[in-house]
């Protein structure tokens, strides 16, 4: 790596390999977008997903409010893309000051798992409240995982659930 007085950075790769020549089969294009791709972080990402979602402008105005107020706990566990549709989930939320719900199923768990997000402003929701009403309607409670989105005005608390359901005949 090199620095100067400017604010880039040039990094210099040697790229070593088992057999003489063997290089000159690498993709350099692949290889370049795989290097892009690394050095982009999780918000750079999310300024991505919501231009994708949102638009240039609402992208902007949503990425200064929301840029830095996932949690890192949030940032390993779901990608930009996600947060970038709690985002819209999070701003009604926020205008309405009541509780607003999503309910999914996350494309690599089992047919019988889902997942409940539950968003509440200013406060988090005990777990007492939650859990007695999702086992009353036959889902069983696997776990829980709380992430505290700080806003300026208020902060909204995700709750996301992982529940189970019987299979049919069960």
């Amino acid at each position: 790596a090199h620095f100067s007085e400017s604010i880039l950075a040039r990094m210099h790769f040697i790229v070593h390999t088992t057999t003489a020549g063997a290089a000159y089969g690498l993709d350099r294009d692949e290889l370049e977008r795989r290097i892009v791709e690394a050095s982009q972080t999780w918000q750079d990402d999310l300024k991505e997903a919501l231009i994708e979602q949102y638009g240039e402008a609402r992208a902007a105005s949503y990425l200064r409010k929301y840029g830095e107020s996932f949690p890192g706990g949030f940032r390993e566990d779901f990608s930009p893309t996600t947060a970038a549709a709690d985002i819209e989930r999070i701003e009604q939320t926020c205008a309405s000051g009541e509780l607003s719900m999503h309910l999914y199923r996350p494309i690599l768990e089992p047919d019988h798992n889902v997942h409940f997000r539950l968003y509440s402003p200013s406060r988090p929701v005990s777990l007492s409240d939650a859990i007695p009403i999702l086992e009353n309607m036959g889902l069983t409670v696997t776990g829980e995982q709380p992430y505290r989105v700080r806003q300026p005005s208020a902060d909204v608390w995700i709750h996301d659930f992982s529940m189970r359901y019987p299979k049919c005949g069960q």
